[in-house]
C-alpha cells in the first residue's frame, strides 16, 4: 500500500475536523452537522454513545481516505456493486468492499 497522506488522527473533534478538511473538504458540512447532532443527543440523553458513534464514523472515514489507493479501490468496488448486472461480478465487488473496510476498522480499533 502507498504512504498515507496524513497520520491517523486522534479521535477528537479538532483532529478529525482537520483530517476531513485535508482528505475531503466537501464533507466538512456533513462532519459539522454530525458533530452538532451528536453533541445535542449526548446532552439530551446524558449518554456518550452518540459521541462515540460520531468518533467511530469519522475515524473510519479518515482511515479509509488517508490512503489514496485504498480510497480509490473502495470507490471502484462501490461503483461496480451499484451498477453491475452480472450477479457473480456484483457479489465479488461486494466481497471486495469488505477488505478496505476491515483495514480501516483495524487501524481505528486495533
Amino acid at each position: 500500500m502507498n504512504d498515507p497522506l496524513i497520520p491517523q488522527p486522534a479521535a477528537t473533534p479538532e483532529a478529525l475536523r482537520e483530517a476531513v478538511a485535508v482528505l475531503d473538504s466537501e464533507r466538512l458540512g456533513e462532519f459539522l452537522s454530525d458533530l452538532a447532532r451528536a453533541k445535542a443527543e449526548s446532552r439530551k440523553t446524558s449518554s456518550m454513545r452518540p459521541m462515540l458513534a460520531f468518533y467511530n464514523k469519522w475515524s473510519q472515514f479518515a482511515a479509509l481516505h488517508r490512503y489514496p489507493a485504498r480510497r480509490e479501490r473502495l470507490r471502484k468496488l462501490e461503483a461496480i456493486a451499484g451498477s453491475e448486472p452480472d450477479p457473480v461480478k456484483n457479489r465479488e465487488a461486494i466481497k471486495g468492499i469488505s477488505e478496505p473496510l476491515t483495514e480501516a476498522e483495524s487501524e481505528v480499533n486495533g
